[in-house]
């Protein structure tokens, strides 16, 4: 069986967005006087580990401590996210894969009842309720698939198709979430956003 598909890769260190989006999420504060220094990553243990490794060497540039939780099914999830809580990170950054995002609702949830800000690595996040989403659409990428598939099926050979990689990635701002997390989100990162949610 021939393997396709669309690599989900995060924004590239030459992209001029990344370090003023950085610096604008070093601007965030809490009304509560929580800092966001320590900021949980959560990810699915059975991705790769190169977004981890990004992570973790990005930290110390940023300013910030990750603390690592990573969970196995969708029976973990919840106990992660509690721990999370207990832990007293500021923030929350969700990594993209198939377990975390298929229980989206569940994670924008129970971050929304523990008061903490996420950042998620799909568009659509955010608009579900998310805090704040910087990166490609799912839709995009189901499309893309979607259309190599087809092109296998009217005769191309899979060995000619590209691995493709997304080539937008879009900043989405909840307001209202932030609102209600009490997080005082930065003009500039409001400026940059392609969608500001009131």
């Amino acid at each position: 069986m021939p393997v396709i598909g669309v690599v989900r890769s995060g924004p590239k260190r030459g992209d001029p967005f990344v370090a003023t989006f950085s610096r604008s999420m070093s601007g965030l504060g809490w009304e509560e006087g929580r800092t966001f220094q320590l900021v949980a990553l959560f990810a699915d243990r059975q991705d790769e580990r190169i977004p981890v490794l990004v992570g973790e060497k990005a930290a110390p540039t940023l300013g910030v401590e990750l603390v690592m939780f990573r969970v196995k099914n969708r029976g973990e999830i919840t106990p992660a996210l509690d721990a999370m809580a207990a832990a007293r990170v500021g923030a929350v950054n969700v990594l993209a894969s198939p377990l975390l995002n298929g229980a989206r609702q569940v994670i924008i949830e129970r971050l929304r009842q523990t008061r903490l800000p996420a950042i998620y690595q799909w568009a659509e996040a955010a608009e579900d309720g998310g805090f704040l989403a910087y990166g490609p659409r799912i839709s995009l990428a189901f499309r893309h698939v979607a259309g190599l598939v087809d092109k296998i099926m009217r005769g191309a050979r899979p060995a000619d198709l590209p691995i493709e990689q997304p080539s937008r990635f879009e900043l989405v701002v909840n307001l209202k979430t932030a609102k209600a997390l009490g997080v005082a989100i930065p003009k500039a990162l409001l400026l940059r956003a392609d969608q500001v949610i009131q």
